[in-house]
């Protein structure tokens, strides 16, 4: 049971996992960012317009919260400061992927 728990678990992260449906249009699957988002796992406990997980902020509105820049940092701060948080640091992302993400967040409708 702890080998398919932590399979589901490992799935979940990794955001391979569907955890909702939806009929909200998708992005076309080459789009730089939403490559991004895939590879690095987002949506594996983040929803961005109202598509991912539930254990995690959702990004739909982060740009009515924080600036880009803001959005960066959080990119790449450590996580261990952070309270009640397991957001993995991201700061291997080159600068322009971290813009890109970040921009991309701050400017979701």
């Amino acid at each position: 049971m702890r080998v398919v728990a932590s399979i589901f678990l490992i799935l979940l992260l990794c955001g391979s996992f569907p955890l909702t449906v939806s009929s909200a249009k998708k992005t076309p699957p080459d789009d730089p960012v939403m490559e991004l988002i895939q590879a690095f796992g987002c949506k594996g406990c983040h929803k961005i317009h109202k598509r991912g997980g539930s254990i995690a902020t959702d990004l739909t509105k982060v740009g009515n919260r924080l600036t880009a820049a803001q959005i960066e940092v959080i990119l790449v701060t450590d996580p261990a400061p952070r309270t009640k948080n397991f957001m993995p640091n991201y700061s291997s992302l080159t600068e322009e992927d971290r813009q890109l993400i970040s921009d991309y967040l701050y400017n979701l409708p």
